[in-house]
């Protein structure tokens, strides 16, 4: 059961975050998210790319929960393949905290600084294959992103691990994004239902495309349903 294969990693979680993570990562809609970014990615990733980026027009929309979901779900239902999950939200990272990690760990800022080697920014989870690189091992207003470091690292993690799933900022809140976009190639983008305008999507996807960025598809968050009362008869239930 997925509830049993789950419990290493929630015992690393902090106790606040447990009770959400657990309903969330065996919820129904978690795993069809999981298979159709999966088959996706299969058919129509880049050459022998092994990186996706998560990513949303907006903040709050689900961006960093879809990423841990398309990693640990990598990793639970694949234990023959490494996965790395990176963090790569300039803003408000905040993967190093969820997953249990030392706040001391050292992240992508330490490596665009040159003061850690690749090997120091990459820490093991406690689900088996499942690895985590975080944003820094300091709280900053602004991390820079250095273009050049970020491709050094990525070529040293595709050599490495068999998945590499990149959470990053909004894209409407810092231009980073794009310039991660041009790097990683493919992206899948997180839509918050009725919380981001038409005009604001696609102004969004057109600096990704300018970039040549393949989209892989977008994630429909939080959507309701309303049910009519007709399907439910005037005794309610």
């Amino acid at each position: 059961m997925l509830s049993d294969q789950i419990k290493p990693l929630l015992q690393g979680v902090a106790p606040e975050q447990r009770g959400w993570l657990s309903v969330f990562l065996q919820h129904q809609s978690t795993y069809r998210t999981y298979q159709a970014v999966e088959n996706e990615f299969f058919i129509q990733r880049t050459g022998s790319s092994n990186a996706l980026m998560v990513t949303s027009t907006l903040r709050r929309e689900g961006r960093t929960s879809t990423a841990v979901a398309i990693a640990c779900l990598s990793a639970l239902f694949q234990p023959h393949k490494r996965i790395l999950l990176i963090d790569a939200d300039f803003e408000n990272g905040s993967l190093h905290t969820l997953l249990g990690l030392d706040v001391n760990s050292s992240g992508l800022a330490e490596y665009f600084e040159e003061s850690n080697e690749f090997s120091d920014c990459i820490h093991a989870t406690n689900v088996p294959g499942l690895y985590l690189t975080p944003v820094s091992n300091r709280r900053l207003e602004r991390y820079r992103l250095s273009s050049n470091r970020f491709q050094s690292f990525l070529n040293q993690a595709q050599e490495q691990f068999d998945l590499i799933v990149v959470d990053s900022s909004a894209g409407s809140t810092n231009n980073d994004v794009t310039v991660l976009a041009s790097i990683i190639k493919q992206v899948v983008l997180v839509i918050k239902y009725q919380g981001v305008t038409l005009p604001q999507i696609n102004e969004f996807l057109s600096n990704l495309h300018r970039v040549d960025t393949n989209v892989l598809g977008s994630v429909l968050n939080q959507r309701k349903f309303s049910i009519p009362k007709i399907f439910y008869g005037a005794g309610g239930g």
